[in-house]
């Protein structure tokens, strides 16, 4: 699953520690995934 994860962000598979922005926004893998998580989360709460 580490393999995908690695390439939600559509720069070819990026080492995750690699592929942050140097402001050190959210824009990990992981990241985009938490934040997928907390919206899906937000929707299933508010019954959209």
């Amino acid at each position: 699953m580490t393999a995908a994860l690695r390439d939600v962000d559509g720069r070819g598979g990026a080492p995750v520690e690699d592929s942050g922005s140097a402001d050190g926004s959210a824009t990990t893998p992981f990241d985009l995934v938490a934040v997928n998580r907390e919206v899906g989360a937000l929707f299933a709460q508010s019954g959209v």
